[in-house]
């Protein structure tokens, strides 16, 4: 819903894995948090309690893009939040243009509650 902040989990569930360029298009992000070894907590909420020390929430970077953590030897996981103020369907994706293809891109669809209605005059029709 516009005006509320998401928090976003990011794995590196396989391993050796590089690190992967994250990019969100419509609003900049925080990333707030990372560590090694697996995500073992039900919200981010909860691992801000149990491992205040792996996250940021002071001053966290906040860009458009990030690097996910290189797994070499394990598991890992960057945590960043957003507010969604720019409604909107969004690509979220690897800059990795062949990762894209193989699956690692989505749509987020922010702000629902907010997009435009479509004007009755245009009607129902099909293309």
């Amino acid at each position: 819903r516009n005006g509320t902040w998401v928090d976003l989990v990011f794995l590196s569930s396989v391993y050796p894995m590089p690190p992967h360029p994250i990019h969100k298009h419509g609003n900049k992000m925080f990333q707030i948090g990372s560590g090694q070894g697996d995500w073992r907590w039900a919200s981010v909420e909860e691992a801000l309690r149990d491992v205040p020390g792996q996250f940021n929430l002071r001053d966290p970077p906040q860009r458009d893009g990030f690097l996910s953590l290189q797994a070499t030897k394990g598991r890992n996981w960057v945590v960043v939040r957003y507010e969604v103020v720019n409604p909107g369907a969004w690509l979220l994706h690897c800059h990795i243009n062949n990762h894209m293809m193989g699956g690692m891109m989505m749509i987020i669809q922010d702000g629902v509650d907010a997009w435009p209605v479509k004007p009755n005059e245009h009607g129902h029709g099909t293309y």
